[in-house]
């Protein structure tokens, strides 16, 4: 994974959190030092993705002095904002893609924003429509750098 083998680098990151709706168990372990947490979006513990980051919080006090960064979907099968693609912002991937400029940086064919929804261009009914005439596809293998605490930058390679 991505914190096993680059966590060592990571030393400003204190947790990621992993929230699949309810395909897993709820657990959190260690990686390289920075607490790797999966908790289920359901139930009384399911938080939005865009919340408050003491709202994530499971000890008093515990990300008071961190900031929240969101990570959008991204797997074999899915594309940040993978939802909104289809033109849906029913889950919070839907929401984040509409909000962003992420399809644009994706397809490198400029929308057009309007209130909560940052449209394809005239021509397509969705993004997934512009996606596939770009043949977009995501890899990482050099092109994406991470800083670390001293700021050095390391690059992350062989994923897609």
């Amino acid at each position: 994974t991505i914190l096993e083998e680059n966590g060592i680098h990571l030393k400003n990151i204190v947790c990621v959190r992993f929230d699949p709706f309810e395909e897993c168990t709820d657990f959190e372990r260690i990686i390289q030092g920075v607490k790797y947490r999966v908790r289920r979006n359901i139930g009384p513990m399911g938080k939005s993705q865009l919340c408050c980051v003491t709202d994530y919080e499971e000890m008093e006090a515990e990300f008071i002095e961190c900031t929240l960064y969101k990570i959008v979907a991204w797997d074999h099968v899915s594309l940040p904002g993978n939802d909104y693609f289809k033109g849906s912002r029913n889950t919070d991937d839907g929401v984040t893609g509409a909000a962003t400029n992420s399809m644009e940086l994706i397809t490198d064919v400029k929308g057009r924003y309007t209130k909560g929804y940052y449209l394809p261009p005239e021509g397509y009914h969705t993004w997934n429509g512009v996606a596939k005439k770009q043949k977009a596809q995501l890899t990482v293998d050099g092109n994406v750098k991470v800083a670390t605490h001293t700021g050095i930058l390391v690059d992350l390679k062989n994923i897609s």
